[in-house]
């Protein structure tokens, strides 16, 4: 059986709370992180996410100079992070209503390590999930891109050097295979020399 790759996330912690920063650290699976960042205002949580890729963030709600849940659904909008946000129990409902259509997980506090721990395994299976889905749609577009550009090639040959489809594939295969390079390399080339 393959080994399963092992992702490095980076976390950001949106808290005024260093005794949140700590329950959510202890909560974290063992050796899945690259790097955990601590905010301690929305603004600035904005401007971290502008400088940089976060994996997952967690906020503890109610952050000073944000509306919630506001706050996290631009969150959602501004970057691809699973987002979990801990509210006090008596506003769980309400926000939980608000914010589970943008895919953000919500904890009500108090909570455990445990229950903390569980939130977070979710979010970042739901993250590994979409990172692997995010690679296969990036593959199949650039599979794409390069059957595009080797058509336009092999009509262009057909159409400037009388070949068949047929002999313009094999043309631009085998100049491939000569030339130690990709199809669509040379499909470039092709149409730089021939759209002259």
């Amino acid at each position: 059986m393959a080994e399963k790759e092992v992702l490095l996330h980076s976390l950001l912690i949106v808290s005024g709370s260093e005794a949140f920063d700590a329950v959510v650290r202890k909560a974290l699976p063992p050796g899945n992180y690259m790097s955990v960042n601590v905010q301690r205002n929305a603004a600035a949580a904005r401007r971290s996410i502008l400088e940089r890729f976060y994996d997952l963030i967690v906020i503890n709600a109610p952050v000073g100079d944000a509306a919630e849940p506001t706050f996290a659904l631009d969150l959602a909008e501004m970057c691809q992070a699973a987002i979990v946000m801990a509210v006090p129990q008596e506003a769980y409902e309400e926000v939980r209503e608000q914010v589970v259509d943008a895919g953000i997980l919500v904890i009500a506090k108090p909570f455990t390590v445990n229950q903390m721990r569980g939130v977070l395994r979710l979010a970042i299976a739901w993250e590994r999930k979409l990172h692997e889905l995010r690679q296969k749609v990036q593959k199949a577009q650039e599979k794409y891109e390069d059957e595009r550009i080797i058509n336009r090639a092999k009509f262009l040959l057909m159409e400037k050097r009388g070949l068949t489809e047929k002999e313009a594939h094999r043309q631009i295969g085998a100049q491939a295979m000569n030339h130690g390079t990709s199809r669509r390399r040379i499909a470039e080339w092709i149409l730089e020399e021939e759209e002259d």
